[in-house]
């Protein structure tokens, strides 16, 4: 049985990171064509997928590169 409580199940779809990070989509489908931006992964053909808590760790640390 699946445990609906794991965090890393919490994931989510292109657009909504799209709209979390305030990008256009395309943005992240460029990204990943050069292997840059979040941690991402292929759950089958055409259903990509992000990791809350990888997404938020990315953000993070995109913030701190910034301030420095």
């Amino acid at each position: 049985m699946i445990d609906t409580t794991d965090p890393d199940l919490d994931l989510l779809r292109p657009g909504e990171v799209a709209r979390l990070l305030g990008v256009d989509p395309m943005t992240l489908l460029r990204w990943r064509a050069k292997g840059e931006g979040p941690v991402w992964f292929r759950l089958g053909p055409g259903t990509i997928r992000y990791r809350r808590r990888e997404l938020v760790a990315w953000a993070e640390a995109r913030a701190g590169m910034e301030r420095q």
